[in-house]
């Protein structure tokens, strides 16, 4: 599957992913938005990956001039009519099409793990972000991610494609193997300081397998520090 294709395939399961994200992952969303430490009214904030925008509205009830990114123009369209306070764009997280030191909060959950170059991403979110913003960045776990490639013997430092069935089944995705070298890099931790680290695991919205217990997501929170350069 073509970088292209992975990053459009939520138009065609967007439906579906949007019916079951709140019921099946409500545990982890309740457990990501009880890690905002910060005060949300007249902040201006990106929600990066935005889907069709569940966290988007909840950005705006709190009172912040909220931004929207995703590379599906389906869920675009839902979050649109859903949420028409807050301003969406589609595009790349690659390039992201916002001036330096624009956000003072970037939250992104269950997105950048789409994309085969996440320092990339994590290189915009940096800039983007405003000096003293937060990053809280919820990513799916590269040890899920090596137990569903399936495949054996598996390689964890090898990129591959790996096809992931969620939602108890209902949700086919596939997505790109990642390290966590690939998350923590020296790029990004030289403008932006971690200040927290959390993973759990997220049954039976995550494919459980040999009823191992295992971490299915982590959740970084970071801010963008002057004095790291």
């Amino acid at each position: 599957m073509t970088k292209k294709n992975i990053l459009k395939q939520y138009n065609q399961v967007g439906d579906a992913y949007s019916k079951y994200l709140e019921i099946k992952s409500e545990p982890a969303i309740e457990v990501f938005r009880s890690m905002i430490d910060l005060n949300l009214k007249d902040k201006v904030v990106l929600d990066l990956g935005c889907g069709d925008g569940i966290d988007a509205k909840f950005f705006v009830e709190k009172g912040a001039t909220t931004y929207g990114f995703d590379a599906s123009e389906e869920f675009l369209k839902n979050a649109r009519e859903k949420i028409p306070q807050a301003n969406f764009s589609v595009g790349d997280m690659q390039h992201l099409p916002y001036e330096n030191e624009t956000f003072d909060a970037v939250f992104s959950k269950y997105a950048i793990q789409t994309v085969y170059e996440t320092q990339a991403v994590l290189q915009e979110i940096a800039r983007v972000t405003k000096i003293g913003g937060l990053n809280l960045l919820l990513i799916k776990h590269p040890m899920r991610q090596f137990i569903e490639k399936g495949n054996s013997p598996k390689d964890y430092f090898k990129q591959e494609l790996v096809h992931s069935t969620i939602f108890e089944g209902t949700v086919n995705l596939v997505e790109p193997s990642h390290t966590f070298m690939d998350y923590l890099s020296s790029t990004y931790l030289r403008e932006c300081r971690l200040i927290d680290y959390y993973e759990d695991e997220d049954f039976p919205a995550s494919p459980q397998y040999n009823k191992d217990n295992y971490a299915c997501y982590f959740i970084l929170t970071a801010i963008k520090d002057p004095w790291k350069k």
